[in-house]
């Protein structure tokens, strides 16, 4: 055998054995993304399910105790109705809590679908300021809203309440007793803009990266004791984006601003 059919022999047999390995690192590659994506789904899936397996329970205790509040299985004193009244209200809160994780399952896997529709953005937003009216009042907070009388948006109203709730609650939550949360809605062209402001503990400039990440917690002085699934405004910017809106954070002198922008 000659010096060079020997050399090529062998430049041939490693040019093989490279192709080999390349090819037995891409199906290796392959097979870890295919199990990646199982392992996603599944988690998935288990979250929604048992996120599901929560609700239903929770759904139960509400509906009995909007019974007693309403007075349906009898009457009941100030002091049990004011008792019943904060059981429904965490009752509530759970039951948020429940849905922002199922939610979150569903994003994650691109499962949830939007079914616009025309509806008032100010009766939306004044149902989730009642809703939120407890909690405020027990922190001695004032909600006030500043918006004309109606405006008409075409979009998912259920994604929408759930970004008013997430972003609502966050600013009652990180705003002091005897604090204020303003929020104020308008017309720009053919966008409808909504600004929630607080004048709470803000958030500090090294954490802001950590905004609209999942289970994100942002110390603060009222982190630890108001706890919280670190989940809302991971949310709350996910459903925005499906429904062609924009959210976006702007820190103010003492305190917080989140803008939600949508589309008429």
């Amino acid at each position: 055998m000659t010096p060079v059919i020997f050399t090529f022999g062998i430049l041939i047999s490693s040019f093989a054995f490279v192709i080999g390995v390349m090819i037995k690192r891409a199906n290796i590659e392959k097979n870890l993304l295919v199990n990646q994506i199982e392992v996603q789904e599944a988690r998935d899936d288990l979250l929604a399910l048992a996120s599901h397996q929560l609700r239903t329970p929770a759904t139960g205790v509400k509906q009995y105790l909007g019974i007693i509040r309403d007075g349906m299985a009898g009457n009941i004193s100030a002091k049990q109705k004011k008792l019943v009244d904060e059981a429904y209200f965490y009752n509530e809160q759970q039951l948020r809590i429940i849905n922002d994780f199922l939610y979150m399952a569903k994003l994650d896997a691109e499962r949830v679908i939007t079914h616009p529709a025309e509806f008032d953005l100010i009766e939306l937003t004044e149902e989730v300021i009642r809703s939120y009216e407890y909690i405020a009042e027990e922190k001695q907070i004032s909600i006030k809203l500043k918006a004309p009388k109606e405006l008409v948006l075409y979009s998912d109203k259920q994604c929408l309440r759930m970004c008013i709730e997430n972003i609502l609650s966050n600013a009652i939550k990180y705003t002091n007793i005897k604090g204020q949360v303003s929020i104020t809605i308008s017309k720009q062209d053919v966008i409808a803009v909504m600004v929630v402001e607080d004048n709470g503990v803000g958030i500090h400039r090294k954490d802001r990266r950590k905004l609209f990440k999942k289970f994100s917690r942002i110390d603060n002085p009222l982190s630890s004791q108001e706890g919280g699934s670190g989940i809302g405004l991971y949310i709350a910017k996910k459903l925005i984006e499906l429904n062609h809106g924009e959210i976006s954070y702007k820190p103010t002198v003492d305190g917080s601003k989140f803008t939600l922008e949508l589309p008429l």
